[in-house]
């Protein structure tokens, strides 16, 4: 016999005829969701599983993600679940589930230069440091998610340095029936990326004589002007 508050069910024995309550560890503002941001890594917290306990059938607790968390930092803003499942297949609906919706907020990536908080994104997240050409005069610029650069007027290019770990679809080239270049694309770029190539020069020269006015040389026939 079962004792009070439980019921016999053939296979699983004696079980709590009342479900289990599922609450979720560090949710500080009781509304099932965790904020981080770009550059954090995930943390699972779990759940507490508040239960007198089946008798005879021990309950496990599964954890899935709606998505596959990548390794180390969170680069991309965004948000996935996470769902705490504890199943009751005498039961209908068959489990108890609680959600977790986990929110990746925007940084500023130009920040992390104008702190010199390199170094910290560096060991832990260098996706989002910038890779803006600085010295040939590109300027950072925040994006929502990302980060661009600009060149300054009088230069063109994409305002980037090359990025190792941004991936290149396509090659650019002519194909076969010489109908122009194919397309590119750029996987894991920040926003303008067009494969790093910097901020170049693009103003004509500006000539200005120096020296006394009139302007004029006076040379003798039997000499030329050296400068």
């Amino acid at each position: 016999a079962c004792k009070p508050g439980y019921v016999h069910v053939p296979t699983f024995g004696c079980v709590d005829e009342q479900p289990p309550l599922i609450k979720l560890r560090h949710d500080p503002h009781h509304d099932g969701i965790t904020r981080l941001k770009q550059g954090d890594s995930y943390k699972e917290y779990a759940v507490d599983v508040m239960d007198d306990n089946a008798e005879d059938y021990l309950r496990s607790l599964k954890i899935a993600y709606s998505r596959p968390l990548p390794p180390g930092c969170l680069v991309e803003m965004g948000s996935f679940e996470v769902n705490y499942t504890v199943a009751l297949p005498w039961a209908n609906p068959p489990y108890v589930r609680v959600t977790r919706e986990v929110v990746i907020e925007d940084i500023d990536e130009c920040a992390i230069v104008k702190a010199g908080d390199e170094g910290r994104y560096e060991a832990q997240c260098p996706e989002l440091i910038p890779q803006c050409d600085v010295e040939a005069g590109a300027v950072c610029r925040n994006t929502k998610g990302s980060y661009t650069c600009e060149c300054p007027n009088y230069t063109s290019g994409d305002g980037f340095k090359f990025i190792s770990s941004v991936k290149m679809i396509g090659d650019g080239t002519e194909d076969t029936a010489g109908h122009g270049r194919g397309m590119v694309t750029y996987t894991g770029a920040p926003v303008g990326y067009d494969g790093g190539s910097g901020c170049r020069d693009t103003s004509k020269p500006v000539i200005q004589l120096m020296g006394p006015n009139p302007k004029v040389f006076r040379t003798c026939k039997c000499g030329g002007l050296t400068g």
